[in-house]
């Protein structure tokens, strides 16, 4: 039974010689991974669809292609974001993301909330320079873990419980507990390293900075949430590679 939904190309590969598997994020159907047959032959159906691509894409789901890849049928495009592809940060800060919830948003299950801020991260990511568009990168970062239950946990501290405060001369973050340790209790955490209290209270109040160009501190955070997807999954996502050898040079 074929099904309609508007979806976005979050990953592509090639299959075959003449067919490519696609990841897409759709906004009634969460993750979609579908076989395009035939797509690297023609250009008709998924032959023009790249990443970022947005549409109306008509599949047949998994469960009736018995597979596990669902069938893509047809795929009417309406956006191409084109503009994204024309700065270093557009592109890369948008890649990062598509790869992103690719490992973190669930096949057929919806998330409507998180499809519409991707959207609204890749309009805005499209025209904004280097330092906005960090800064529109964390808060999707921020929404999407929070959105799929994977919240950042630095409210309190691990070992006592007891709360941050702003107030901190300092805090740790233990990779191995993915977690924070309040300054009294940084004896308590397993492979630790020091977090500014300040980029700490940024992450909670969902504020980078506010409308500030303090970009050290912004490139601080954002390495940070990097770490943090890193110890969660228990590897690094290739876009964060690349987005962390970037950092590490500012």
């Amino acid at each position: 039974m074929p099904v309609k939904d508007t979806a976005v190309c979050i990953r592509k590969v090639d299959y075959s010689d003449s067919s490519l598997i696609l990841t897409l994020f759709a906004r009634d159907n969460g993750k979609l991974r579908l076989i395009a047959k035939g797509a690297r032959k023609t250009k008709g159906l998924a032959g023009n669809i790249e990443i970022f691509t947005l549409g109306e894409a008509v599949f047949i789901p998994a469960k009736y292609a018995e597979s596990n890849l669902g069938t893509l049928t047809d795929f009417d495009i309406t956006e191409k974001f084109h503009k994204i592809r024309k700065s270093w940060a557009g592109l890369n800060f948008s890649l990062c993301a598509a790869d992103l919830l690719s490992y973190f948003v669930n096949e057929y299950q919806p998330n409507p909330e998180l499809y519409d801020g991707f959207i609204d991260f890749l309009n805005a990511v499209s025209t904004a320079g280097e330092l906005a568009a960090a800064k529109k990168l964390i808060l999707f970062q921020l929404d999407m873990l929070e959105l799929t239950g994977n919240s950042i946990n630095i409210s309190l501290c691990s070992a006592c419980g007891r709360n941050f405060d702003s107030g901190w001369k300092e805090a740790f973050f233990s990779e191995t507990d993915v977690s924070l340790y309040c300054p009294d209790c940084k004896d308590k955490a397993r492979e630790a390293f020091p977090l500014k209290p300040a980029a700490v209270w940024a992450i909670l109040e969902r504020d980078p900075i506010g409308s500030s160009e303090d970009g050290e501190m912004i490139w601080y955070i954002e390495k940070f949430i990097l770490k943090y997807i890193t110890c969660h999954l228990g590897k690094m996502p290739k876009t964060v590679q690349s987005l962390k050898r970037h950092f590490e040079k500012l």
